[in-house]
């Protein structure tokens, strides 16, 4: 990948990874960057497009209830698929980078992106065409809703050796106008669906399957989390009321931070559906890093439950007071959403993808908690999500590093799931062997500088109480 003359940045030519810490000085363009994958990521999920072969789908069976299709050279799907998204990206990376910063286009003119297929498999697949085959039935409703069609994939033994896949549709509801009146210009005795519809309906499914789609897709949360975590409800309504009267001057908020005040203010009407209860739920998150649990009070408002113990059985137990959210300590606040980040996500899909931007994880938690965070990001990389982190934290810089050589020495000859890259005067370099680093100047420079210093001052101290006696 190689991009120029975004913000800060003025070259650079790096690969990703299944986890991608940035690290850097302040505007050095760790916050570019991410906006501008998340930016990507938003543009390739909303567009739909079509890269199956017509002559690789074929009308199996049909009838009122629905319709079964074969796809054949499966195989080659996932390269078709990317070669198709990478035409497009390459042809709209301005806009789509106007559109994620709410900034003009003037401020990109001379921006150069060259993304390879590789880094955009990394990006934006999360299933490959193994992952088809795992099981004999796999469901997804993906995208499909405006057709009313509900799909499933169904396998049969033979279908990885002859690189085919077969798909049942079938109407959960009444069909779309549009699929009516193609279904209704048939035989009426047959109820055909049309190649053109069966094209339009393998296309979405596949796409689908492939970038892992889930409710939420991709997260990001920002730098700005704690001010919108506090005031989310009133940001939300005010955005509303401003839009509603139509006055043009609101500055626009970049799509991160847009997207993350929506996330926020969904998932309160959703979360109940995912919640497990106590009993259930005793993981490392909540016991080493949040310390409690997030509850809605009697007035519905969100609060704060802090733990209180763990019995022999495994039970979490909480206190029973409960502590309103807007007078919470700075890092329960911090936290929020990455709580129900993972609740939901994790809760919902078991094995959840998409990919997850935070900026500064570390924010206002003690050196310990840093820690865990690490760990826990790094588990969620396993579950399938890809993380993209941004830290002034060297506390998490080496538990990363840990990891890293942790997972190295386990994987044997594999290459690492984990890379930093360093943001240093303009420009991005990428490591996938941390542990070979043994100086980062952006952490240790400063502490060199203050042991140097207090060095000097103790001789100097230790002259004057000679002076002193």
């Amino acid at each position: 990948m190689k991009i120029e003359n975004l913000g800060p940045i003025r070259r650079a030519n790096f690969s990703l990874n299944n986890v991608n810490v940035f690290f850097g000085k302040n505007n050095s363009g760790k916050t570019y960057l991410s906006y501008l994958f998340y930016g990507i990521l938003k543009y390739v999920r909303r567009e739909e497009y079509k890269f199956i072969a017509d002559n690789s789908i074929k009308i199996m069976e049909t009838d009122s209830q629905g319709f079964i299709i074969e796809i054949s050279e499966v195989s080659t799907l996932e390269d078709r698929l990317i070669s198709k998204i990478l035409k497009d990206i390459t042809e709209n990376y301005i806009s789509i980078t106007t559109n994620v910063f709410s900034l003009p286009k003037d401020e990109f003119k001379d921006m150069e992106l060259e993304l390879s297929e590789q880094d955009l498999k990394r990006l934006v697949i999360n299933n490959n065409v193994d992952n088809i085959y795992e099981a004999k039935e796999k469901s997804f409703g993906l995208r499909l809703s405006e057709q009313g069609v509900y799909s499933q994939l169904v396998q049969s033994e033979n279908n990885k050796a002859n690189d085919k896949v077969t798909i049942v549709f079938k109407y959960v509801r009444e069909p779309s106008l549009r699929l009516k009146k193609e279904i209704e210009g048939e035989e009426a005795a047959e109820k055909k669906v049309t190649k053109k519809s069966a094209i339009l309906m393998a296309n979405k499914v596949m796409q689908g399957f492939f970038q892992g789609s889930n409710f939420f897709g991709d997260v990001y949360i920002p730098a700005e989390r704690n001010g919108v975590n506090v005031f989310r409800e009133e940001i939300n309504a005010e955005r509303s009321n401003k839009v509603s009267e139509n006055i043009k001057k609101y500055p626009n908020y970049p799509a991160p931070i847009s997207d993350y005040i929506i996330f926020l203010n969904t998932v309160q009407w959703i979360r109940p559906l995912f919640e497990p209860s106590d009993k259930q739920r005793n993981d490392d998150f909540l016991l080493n890093v949040l310390g409690g649990k997030y509850v809605r009070n009697k007035d519905s408002q969100l609060a704060f439950r802090q733990l209180y113990s763990i019995t022999k059985g495994g039970v979490v137990k909480f206190k029973k007071k409960s502590y309103p959210f807007n007078v919470t300590s700075s890092s329960i606040k911090s936290l929020y959403g990455m709580d129900i980040y993972m609740e939901v996500m994790l809760n919902a899909s078991g094995m959840a993808k998409g990919v997850l931007f935070i900026d500064e994880p570390e924010m206002n938690l003690d050196p310990f908690k840093q820690v865990e965070l690490s760990k826990i990001l790094y588990e969620l990389s396993n579950r399938g999500i890809k993380l993209f982190i941004s830290t002034h934290s060297d506390y998490i810089m080496r538990a990363m590093t840990n990891i890293a050589l942790s997972e190295k020495i386990k994987l044997k000859g594999e290459a690492s799931t984990i890379s930093t890259f360093n943001f240093e005067n303009g420009e991005i370099h990428g490591n996938d062997k941390i542990w070979e680093d043994d100086y980062l100047s952006n952490f240790d420079s400063p502490y060199e500088t203050l042991q140097n210093e207090f060095d000097k001052l103790i001789e100097k101290y230790s002259e004057c109480e000679k002076h002193d006696d």
